[in-house]
């Protein structure tokens, strides 16, 4: 795909909560409980969120994107 495997896996564990999340709105939505779903969009949400910070490696400085990480953790 022209990119490197580490944000090829960050996109898709992105598009994965992404797509959980429309899954469990959507059970909200229709008053239903999905816990497993609920589950998985967390935990993929919080991966992003991990990922995200190998992009800042080595850190060298606080900038938006880890304070924007660190408060979305």
């Amino acid at each position: 795909m022209g990119m490197p495997p580490l944000t090829l896996v960050h996109v898709i564990i992105s598009l994965i909560g992404i797509a959980t999340g429309f899954i469990v709105l959507l059970g909200m939505l229709g008053a239903k409980r999905m816990d497993a779903m609920n589950a998985i969009f967390l935990i993929f949400t919080i991966l992003t969120s991990v990922t995200g910070f190998v992009f800042f490696w080595p850190f060298e400085k606080v900038t938006p994107g880890v304070i924007l990480g660190i408060l979305s953790l």
